[in-house]
Protein backbone atom coordinates (compact mmCIF):
# COMPACT_ATOMS: atom_id res chain seq x y z
CA UNK A 1 0.00 0.00 0.00
CA UNK A 2 2.87 2.36 0.83
CA UNK A 3 4.53 1.90 -2.57
CA UNK A 4 1.21 2.29 -4.40
CA UNK A 5 0.60 5.59 -2.58
CA UNK A 6 3.95 6.99 -3.68
CA UNK A 7 3.44 5.89 -7.28
CA UNK A 8 0.10 7.68 -7.41
CA UNK A 9 1.50 10.81 -5.78
CA UNK A 10 4.50 10.94 -8.14
CA UNK A 11 2.23 10.56 -11.16
CA UNK A 12 -0.19 13.27 -10.02
CA UNK A 13 2.62 15.77 -9.47
CA UNK A 14 4.39 14.87 -12.72
CA UNK A 15 1.36 14.72 -15.05
CA UNK A 16 0.88 18.44 -15.93
CA UNK A 17 4.61 18.87 -16.55
CA UNK A 18 4.60 15.68 -18.61
CA UNK A 19 1.77 16.99 -20.81
CA UNK A 20 3.73 20.20 -21.49
CA UNK A 21 6.87 18.21 -22.32
CA UNK A 22 4.91 15.93 -24.64
CA UNK A 23 3.39 18.84 -26.57
CA UNK A 24 6.81 20.50 -26.90
CA UNK A 25 8.50 17.26 -27.99
CA UNK A 26 5.81 16.49 -30.55
CA UNK A 27 6.14 19.80 -32.38
CA UNK A 28 9.93 19.78 -32.02
CA UNK A 29 10.13 16.28 -33.50
CA UNK A 30 8.38 17.49 -36.67
CA UNK A 31 11.29 19.86 -37.38
CA UNK A 32 14.06 17.27 -37.09
CA UNK A 33 15.90 14.93 -39.44
CA UNK A 34 17.29 11.65 -38.12
CA UNK A 35 20.03 9.18 -38.94
CA UNK A 36 21.89 6.26 -37.35
CA UNK A 37 25.58 5.38 -37.63
CA UNK A 38 27.51 2.35 -36.49
CA UNK A 39 26.55 -1.20 -35.65
CA UNK A 40 23.45 -2.66 -37.24
CA UNK A 41 23.71 -5.89 -35.25
CA UNK A 42 22.40 -5.19 -31.75
CA UNK A 43 21.83 -8.44 -29.81
CA UNK A 44 18.28 -8.77 -28.56
CA UNK A 45 19.53 -9.23 -24.99
CA UNK A 46 21.99 -6.31 -25.03
CA UNK A 47 22.37 -3.68 -22.33
CA UNK A 48 22.38 -0.33 -24.11
CA UNK A 49 24.17 2.39 -22.20
CA UNK A 50 24.30 6.11 -22.84
CA UNK A 51 24.91 9.41 -21.09
CA UNK A 52 22.20 11.21 -19.18
CA UNK A 53 23.08 14.36 -21.11
CA UNK A 54 21.57 12.69 -24.23
CA UNK A 55 18.14 12.02 -22.74
CA UNK A 56 16.34 14.69 -24.79
CA UNK A 57 17.86 13.46 -28.03
CA UNK A 58 16.82 9.95 -27.07
CA UNK A 59 13.27 11.17 -26.57
CA UNK A 60 13.08 12.49 -30.12
CA UNK A 61 14.92 9.88 -32.21
CA UNK A 62 12.39 7.57 -33.91
CA UNK A 63 14.59 4.48 -33.40
CA UNK A 64 13.99 4.99 -29.70
CA UNK A 65 10.46 6.41 -29.81
CA UNK A 66 8.91 3.75 -32.02
CA UNK A 67 10.94 0.69 -31.03
CA UNK A 68 12.31 -0.54 -34.33
CA UNK A 69 16.03 -1.00 -34.30
CA UNK A 70 16.58 -0.34 -30.59
CA UNK A 71 13.36 -2.05 -29.36
CA UNK A 72 14.45 -1.51 -25.79
CA UNK A 73 12.98 -1.27 -22.30
CA UNK A 74 14.46 1.91 -20.81
CA UNK A 75 15.41 2.08 -17.16
CA UNK A 76 14.12 4.69 -14.72
CA UNK A 77 13.17 4.99 -11.09
CA UNK A 78 9.91 5.70 -9.28
CA UNK A 79 9.98 9.47 -8.86
CA UNK A 80 8.57 12.74 -10.18
CA UNK A 81 11.22 13.42 -12.84
CA UNK A 82 10.98 10.02 -14.62
CA UNK A 83 7.19 10.20 -14.51
CA UNK A 84 7.32 13.56 -16.33
CA UNK A 85 9.00 11.74 -19.22
CA UNK A 86 6.58 8.82 -18.84
CA UNK A 87 3.75 10.86 -20.40
CA UNK A 88 5.81 11.25 -23.57
CA UNK A 89 6.85 7.59 -23.35
CA UNK A 90 3.23 6.45 -23.27
CA UNK A 91 2.36 8.78 -26.14
CA UNK A 92 5.14 7.24 -28.29
CA UNK A 93 4.63 3.67 -27.16
CA UNK A 94 8.12 3.67 -25.66
CA UNK A 95 8.63 1.00 -23.01
CA UNK A 96 10.26 1.66 -19.68
CA UNK A 97 10.68 -0.01 -16.29
CA UNK A 98 11.27 1.65 -12.94
CA UNK A 99 13.06 0.49 -9.82
CA UNK A 100 12.69 1.74 -6.25
CA UNK A 101 15.62 3.80 -5.01
CA UNK A 102 14.72 3.06 -1.40
CA UNK A 103 13.42 -0.20 -0.08
CA UNK A 104 14.41 -3.64 1.18
CA UNK A 105 15.99 -4.74 -2.15
CA UNK A 106 19.04 -2.79 -3.43
CA UNK A 107 18.37 -1.11 -6.77
CA UNK A 108 21.11 -3.06 -8.57
CA UNK A 109 19.54 -6.32 -7.45
CA UNK A 110 16.15 -5.12 -8.70
CA UNK A 111 17.65 -4.38 -12.12
CA UNK A 112 19.45 -7.73 -12.34
CA UNK A 113 16.29 -9.56 -11.32
CA UNK A 114 14.33 -7.73 -14.03
CA UNK A 115 16.85 -8.75 -16.70
CA UNK A 116 16.86 -12.36 -15.55
CA UNK A 117 13.06 -12.45 -15.69
CA UNK A 118 13.02 -10.85 -19.18
CA UNK A 119 15.96 -12.49 -20.99
CA UNK A 120 14.87 -11.44 -24.50
CA UNK A 121 14.37 -7.74 -23.70
CA UNK A 122 17.11 -5.24 -24.31
CA UNK A 123 17.61 -2.85 -21.42
CA UNK A 124 18.63 0.78 -21.94
CA UNK A 125 20.10 2.94 -19.20
CA UNK A 126 22.06 6.12 -18.55
CA UNK A 127 25.23 4.89 -16.90
CA UNK A 128 25.94 8.30 -15.37
CA UNK A 129 22.57 9.05 -13.75
CA UNK A 130 23.07 11.24 -10.72
CA UNK A 131 26.39 12.55 -12.07
CA UNK A 132 29.09 13.18 -12.87
CA UNK A 133 27.75 13.10 -16.43
CA UNK A 134 29.82 11.61 -19.20
CA UNK A 135 31.47 8.97 -16.99
CA UNK A 136 31.00 5.23 -17.48
CA UNK A 137 30.42 3.36 -14.25
CA UNK A 138 31.92 0.08 -13.11
CA UNK A 139 28.37 -1.12 -12.34
CA UNK A 140 27.98 -1.76 -16.09
CA UNK A 141 30.61 -4.48 -15.84
CA UNK A 142 28.78 -6.15 -12.96
CA UNK A 143 25.44 -6.00 -14.78
CA UNK A 144 26.98 -7.62 -17.85
CA UNK A 145 28.88 -10.29 -15.93
CA UNK A 146 25.99 -11.32 -13.71
CA UNK A 147 23.47 -11.54 -16.56
CA UNK A 148 25.69 -12.68 -19.42
CA UNK A 149 24.54 -9.77 -21.57
CA UNK A 150 26.74 -7.80 -23.98
CA UNK A 151 27.02 -4.02 -23.69
CA UNK A 152 26.33 -1.55 -26.50
CA UNK A 153 27.08 2.19 -26.28
CA UNK A 154 24.69 4.71 -27.82
CA UNK A 155 25.17 8.47 -28.09
CA UNK A 156 22.97 11.14 -29.66
CA UNK A 157 24.75 13.83 -31.69
CA UNK A 158 22.61 16.95 -32.11
CA UNK A 159 23.39 19.53 -34.79
CA UNK A 160 21.56 22.31 -32.92
CA UNK A 161 21.39 22.34 -29.14
CA UNK A 162 22.08 24.33 -26.01
CA UNK A 163 23.57 22.97 -22.82
CA UNK A 164 21.57 23.36 -19.62
CA UNK A 165 22.48 21.62 -16.37
CA UNK A 166 24.77 19.31 -18.39
CA UNK A 167 21.89 18.24 -20.65
CA UNK A 168 21.88 18.86 -24.40
CA UNK A 169 18.53 20.49 -25.22
CA UNK A 170 17.58 20.24 -28.92
CA UNK A 171 16.82 23.41 -30.84
CA UNK A 172 14.35 23.35 -33.77
CA UNK A 173 15.26 22.46 -37.35
CA UNK A 174 18.25 20.28 -36.72
CA UNK A 175 19.44 16.71 -37.13
CA UNK A 176 19.95 13.96 -34.58
CA UNK A 177 22.38 11.17 -35.35
CA UNK A 178 22.35 8.07 -33.14
CA UNK A 179 25.83 6.55 -32.93
CA UNK A 180 25.86 2.86 -31.99
CA UNK A 181 28.90 0.83 -30.94
CA UNK A 182 29.64 -2.78 -31.76
CA UNK A 183 28.65 -5.16 -28.95
CA UNK A 184 31.22 -5.20 -26.15
CA UNK A 185 31.71 -8.80 -25.05
CA UNK A 186 32.91 -10.21 -21.74
CA UNK A 187 36.58 -10.38 -22.66
CA UNK A 188 36.61 -6.61 -23.37
CA UNK A 189 34.91 -5.56 -20.14
CA UNK A 190 37.17 -2.87 -18.75
CA UNK A 191 36.15 0.55 -17.48
CA UNK A 192 38.59 2.22 -19.89
CA UNK A 193 36.95 0.42 -22.83
CA UNK A 194 33.45 1.43 -21.74
CA UNK A 195 34.53 5.03 -21.23
CA UNK A 196 36.10 5.14 -24.70
CA UNK A 197 32.89 3.81 -26.26
CA UNK A 198 30.78 6.29 -24.28
CA UNK A 199 33.00 9.10 -25.54
CA UNK A 200 32.83 7.81 -29.10
CA UNK A 201 30.72 4.71 -29.86
CA UNK A 202 32.20 4.46 -33.36
CA UNK A 203 35.80 4.26 -32.10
Amino acid sequence: MKWFFWQVLYRLVAFPFGVLLTIANFFLSLTYRYDTEGSIDIPENAILFTSHSDVYGLCLHPAVRTGGRFNTVWLGYHGVTPYIFAVWDHFCGLRYWCYWRRGPVPKREQIIEFMKNHPSNRLGLATDSGGPYGKARASLIELSQRTGRPLVAIRMRLSHSIKFLNHHLPLPFGKIVAQVSDPISGEALALETLQARLDNPLK
